[in-house]
């Protein structure tokens, strides 16, 4: 394949090492532009960039898994999805999930859409889905977090059943747990190169040229050897979000985005220091803690728990405003979670990071104003554009942007 038929992912915390790969297996020319983050302060764990949500079997094609397993080690489990009520957690493994879940009174569609959500046909989850939407929010509200926990925007009104593009999490699948022995970036990129993929670590000199609606060529310099490189284009994969674009490449940024697109809500990690005296044998590595199912799943109503491989820290994942509460506040709050669910609990110190402009995992408004460019070969790969924030669903959306990318070139060869 010529020079003019490659495509170009440019990828920062691995967010384009699984696309790069899929198009370098069905046969096209594929260079990763790897980022190094110029802000290393912000440089995130690995641990961060899994996310606040449970991995699941079942989930994942032999690509995408295999993607996962180059980022992430998983190990087997045999707890499930556990919701921590006040009323005491439920395991959704258990042989008494029926049982506990009905007590909650839910409505038994909730389990059906949920037990089946990747094998329900396209009319079969419109048919719960509208079912689910004539509930109450009494009796669906599990449907309605399953849907919004991984969701990209939010909203204080009830659930959109019926118009949401969101995937579901598959809450009663098996789980799988990410390993204390975690991979590293390095170690995914070479995964990469071994799907053929050419890996450049690139700095942030780097500049396109645009004529009309089409990235012509692709100027950058490798960050290693310092040579520089201009390439024609034939796609483009952008994987940064607008303000990692404006911050890194603000000459960049008024070809790609018409404005920074801002999110109201973020997920942000949180460290517990706990006293080893005081932990209890909890079977599970990680649980959500919802104190009021009738109420916002966010802020202090809501919080996953984490293990790590520290016996006497967890990380306390809480979905906050983009305008935070002071550290007191959140500090204050936290204790509550656990007060009459772990009452022997005893927290020795509590980390809150610094407030981050452009979160790893960012939730944004319904309502929204456009604020890309259209740019026929350049597609945006970013939670941004994704419906979903969890991985198994964010490469899905990337399979889709591939499907689209081989289809533009496909015609292109025929014109």
């Amino acid at each position: 394949m010529s020079s003019s038929s490659r495509i170009f992912v440019v990828s920062l915390y691995g967010k384009g090492h699984y696309i790069a790969s899929l198009l370098s297996q069905e046969g096209y020319s594929v260079s990763l532009l790897n980022l190094q983050d110029p802000q290393p302060s912000y440089c995130p764990t690995m641990e961060s960039l899994a996310g606040p949500f449970d991995f699941f079997e079942g989930t994942t094609n032999p690509l995408q898994e295999a993607f996962l397993n180059s980022f992430f080690r998983f190990k087997n489990s045999t707890s499930g999805f556990t919701l921590w009520l006040p009323s005491g957690p439920i395991d959704f493994q258990s042989f008494i999930k029926h049982y506990a879940l009905d007590s909650c009174g839910l409505h038994a569609e909730n389990i059906e859409y949920l037990s089946n959500t990747y094998l329900l046909s396209p009319s079969e989850k419109t048919y719960l889905r509208k079912s689910l939407s004539q509930l109450p929010h009494s009796e669906n509200w599990l449907s309605g977090l399953a849907h919004q926990l991984p969701s990209s925007t939010f909203s204080l009104q009830p659930y959109d059943f019926k118009n949401t593009i969101t995937k579901a999490l598959p809450l009663f699948n098996k789980k799988k747990i990410i390993s204390a022995t975690q991979n590293t970036l390095q170690a995914s990129l070479d995964w990469c190169a071994t799907n053929k993929v050419e890996v450049i670590n690139i700095d942030s000199q780097l500049s396109f040229s645009k004529i009309k609606n089409n990235i012509e060529t692709i100027d950058y310099t490798n960050a290693e050897t310092k040579q520089k490189s201009k390439i024609p284009v034939s796609q483009i994969v952008w994987t940064l979000n607008s303000q990692k674009t404006k911050n890194f490449f603000p000459k960049i940024f008024p070809l790609l985005y018409k404005e920074v697109l801002k999110p109201v809500w973020q997920w942000q990690k949180i460290t517990l220091h706990l006293n080893e005296t005081s932990i209890p044998d909890i079977p599970t590595s990680s649980f959500l803690l919802l104190n009021n199912p009738m109420l916002y799943f966010a802020g202090d109503n809501l919080g996953i728990v984490k293990k790590t491989s520290l016996p006497n820290v967890w990380s306390l994942w809480l979905c906050l405003p983009q305008q935070r509460p002071s550290e007191k506040i959140i500090k204050a709050a936290i204790p509550y979670f656990f007060k009459k669910r772990i009452p022997q609990l005893k927290i020795q110190k509590i980390d809150i990071p610094k407030h981050n402009p452009s979160p790893l995992f960012p939730v944004f408004e319904h309502s929204r104003t456009p604020h890309t460019k259209n740019i026929n070969n350049l597609h945006f790969c970013n939670f941004e554009a994704s419906s979903n924030l969890d991985w198994p669903n964010f490469l899905n959306f990337q399979k889709n942007i591939a499907n689209r990318i081989k289809k533009s070139l496909k015609k292109g060869s025929h014109d």
